[in-house]
């Protein structure tokens, strides 16, 4: 089938969304329910070693945004955010933590606040580069990356009223 090219893709300009003079990183991005962009990344602004995620949103598109809000407190590595609205209209985060000595996963959620941070995974190897989603029967997805075999495989949970075991 010769279907005709309609239209071409076009891209707004490159726009700075962080200024801060060392490493802002690994960035997450979502569109709420109520039209608002979240960005979530990880930073290390408040020195080496303690990588931390921080997050704004904007509800006009990106001409403005809120200022840069700390999501995450604890002195070692945060990691690999990923951002998702669920159904009944809470923001999930998960991420990578190096906080137990090891890299675990972690999530938060926010319903007009935030909730404390969860841990998630408690594998002696390093379970990193979680993803989130929700899927059409309202069960939330994790996909994972983890060395607990000997080698990096994928792995993954779902939370319906409970999280399930790692898969």
């Amino acid at each position: 089938v010769n279907i005709p090219f309609a239209k071409a893709i076009e891209w707004s300009p490159e726009t700075r969304l962080t200024t801060y003079p060392k490493q802002d990183m690994s960035p997450s991005v979502m569109q709420a329910r109520d039209g608002t962009i979240w960005v979530v990344w990880v930073s290390n602004r408040l020195g080496f070693g303690n990588d931390e995620l921080y997050y704004k949103t904007s509800s006009n598109y990106g001409t403005d945004w809120s200022p840069d809000t700390r999501l995450t407190a604890d002195p070692n590595y945060d990691s690999s955010p990923s951002i998702m609205q669920s159904n009944n209209g809470t923001i999930w985060v998960a991420w990578a933590s190096y906080r137990t000595g090891n890299y675990e996963l972690f999530y938060k959620t926010f319903n007009g606040s935030w909730s404390s941070d969860i841990q998630l995974t408690t594998e002696p190897n390093w379970d990193v580069d979680p993803s989130i989603m929700q899927d059409r029967n309202g069960l939330i997805w994790v996909v994972w990356h983890s060395n607990r075999t000997g080698n990096f495989e994928l792995f993954y949970k779902t939370y319906g009223s409970v999280w399930s075991t790692d898969t």
